[in-house]
């Protein structure tokens, strides 16, 4: 894939679709580890997210 050539729509497609696995990845972390359960607000939640690491980061994405 030629970032050159390729159309804006279809790169941020992709990238996208990678920001929605991470965060179901960085979702399911959690709860397998038992860091979020059923007791849990919704601040907690998304204090935990955004804690968690990312393997995907502003630069990767920007190389597509």
């Amino acid at each position: 894939m030629d970032p050159l050539t390729e159309k804006p729509e279809r790169i941020a497609f992709i990238a996208y679709n990678i920001g929605v696995y991470e965060s179901i990845q960085k979702f399911a972390s959690l709860i397998v580890s038992g860091k979020i359960n059923e007791n849990l607000d919704t601040n907690r939640i998304a204090q935990l997210l955004s804690e968690t690491l990312t393997f995907y980061d502003a630069e990767l994405i920007s190389q597509l």
